[in-house]
């Protein structure tokens, strides 16, 4: 996904700036059907998209992740990030206890969010 799509589609509120409550879910002990039964439930109540910041192979990037009622996820990276951007997502990783060399799926850091409102203000105010 292009960081232009990307701003217009927080902007129109088709993609979330929270962590998804997905992550929070596991583990989670699944040993009956109920068990899987409820967890579906709970996976169904949090279906859209959510942007995180993805760290793999020493490189942190945008993610937009989508969740469908099934919990199944689908990952779209975000391109055409401005290079100021990559400096605050890697700022970001250090603040949520991670970092570049350690590969998983982390918060949006209130700077990587301060700064994509701030873009999306840009676009509103040119329109």
């Amino acid at each position: 996904m292009k960081y232009r799509n990307l701003l217009e589609e927080i902007k129109e509120g088709k993609i979330s700036l929270s962590f998804p409550p997905h992550y929070r879910l596991f583990p989670q002990e699944i040993s009956t059907p109920k068990d899987f039964d409820l967890l579906k439930e709970k996976l169904r109540a949090y279906e859209g998209k959510y942007l995180v910041v993805d760290v793999w192979n020493f490189r942190a990037t945008l993610s937009v992740r989508t969740f469908d009622e099934t919990g199944s996820e689908t990952s779209e990276t975000v391109v055409d990030m401005p290079p100021e951007l990559q400096e605050i997502l890697e700022a970001g990783v250090y603040e949520a206890g991670g970092a570049p060399n350690v590969s998983g799926i982390y918060p949006l850091s209130r700077k990587v969010v301060l700064r994509l409102v701030q873009e999306i203000e840009k676009i509103r105010k040119s329109c």
